[in-house]
């Protein structure tokens, strides 16, 4: 998952969008008040649960680095949501996933920073 998010970064860093990106982003920044709280709760958590794709991240160009983090935080927690528990609830947390991501796409994430941000990417 952690080289996904990379290419997918290089390739807006590579894209005549990314000064639109860019653009959009800060103005996430500015209208968005959980912003920074939220991506600094996912850096955090990819500083300590992650650590390969925390590094790589630096390479990634500053305006770019949040939302990576913010997006591979989201898949990290998922991943350990859905791989914690007995085989036999492995369906009722990925029905728990699946609602978490129609909430995210449609504005209304769960009230966690990881949802949040992953949201607003």
């Amino acid at each position: 998952v952690g080289l996904v998010v990379l290419r997918f970064g290089r390739f807006l860093v590579m894209s005549a969008e990314s000064d639109q990106v860019e653009k959009q982003l800060k103005l996430l920044k500015e209208l968005d008040h959980l912003w920074e709280d939220d991506v600094a709760q996912c850096t955090e958590i990819m500083r300590k649960g992650s650590k390969s794709f925390f590094l790589a991240s630096w390479l990634l160009p500053s305006w770019i680095r949040e939302p990576a983090l913010a997006l591979y935080s989201f898949c990290r927690k998922a991943d350990d949501d859905i791989d914690e528990g007995s085989a036999e609830g492995a369906q009722k947390r990925l029905v728990r996933l699946k609602q978490r991501l129609d909430d995210a796409y449609s504005g209304v994430p769960y009230d966690t920073c990881v949802d949040r941000a992953f949201s607003a990417v």
